[in-house]
């Protein structure tokens, strides 16, 4: 009752390499834009731990324009691609590989730079990037989960008591093990896909749907 009526703090992490400037960047509302999205995410500063995890494996451009970058600290440190624009780009195509279907273009650099740290006994800097590492695997396996319901369209799931109906990544109707599933209006639920664009409703839903399916995968069957 008390969070009723209140706004609810929900960020992403928004990998855009295709725009004029490609960029990593914190934003409020995914768009139909053709970018990836990681999230919705609890907080800014979650969404900021996770754009410091990419940054830690790859030279994430930190400038609005890299066009204008005049060779700037980070750049002088091999932590951000400095003038090389075209080379920001690559890095930028490289990190939304690692999201969409192999993070382990990310999390091995991550890995690598954790254990570099810890051989020079910096170990509190280590255990930062393994903090940093950890949500970005979660967020990003939580991720792929959510997005095989989304992709799958439309599947039953059932165990020896009840039967469920997903579609698009929501709960579109149950019924107990034996009976048919009650029909269902057109359009009753609100599906919004639109190409590979989902709002943030549906991307909550199917994120509470594959932590039940994981938390009873053993006696569910589809």
């Amino acid at each position: 009752y008390n969070r009723r009526g209140k706004r609810t703090g929900t960020w992403y992490v928004k990998i855009d390499h295709r725009a004029r400037v490609p960029r990593v960047s914190p934003v409020r509302v995914p768009k139909e834009d053709h970018a990836l999205y990681i999230g919705p995410l609890t907080s800014l500063k979650t969404a900021r731990a996770l754009l410091d995890s990419i940054r830690d494996a790859l030279p994430v451009h930190r400038c609005s324009d890299p066009a204008r970058c005049g060779g700037c600290a980070f750049a002088q440190m091999g932590m951000c691609a400095g003038e090389e624009a075209g080379q920001h780009r690559e890095v930028l195509r490289r990190i939304a590989i690692a999201v969409g279907c192999d993070p382990g273009l990310i999390l091995g650099s991550l890995h690598e730079r954790m254990s570099a740290l810890a051989r020079r006994e910096r170990y509190e800097e280590a255990a930062e990037v393994r903090s940093r590492a950890a949500l970005l695997e979660g967020t990003l396996a939580t991720r792929s989960e959510m997005q095989a319901l989304l992709d799958a369209r439309s599947l039953t799931l059932t165990d020896e008591r009840r039967v469920w109906w997903i579609a698009h990544g929501q709960l579109v109707a149950a019924a107990d093990a034996g009976e048919e599933l009650p029909p269902v209006i057109p359009g009753a639920r609100g599906f919004t896909h639109v190409g590979a664009f989902w709002p943030p409703g549906p991307h909550r839903e199917a994120r509470v749907i594959a932590s039940w399916i994981r938390r009873n995968a053993a006696t569910l069957r589809i």
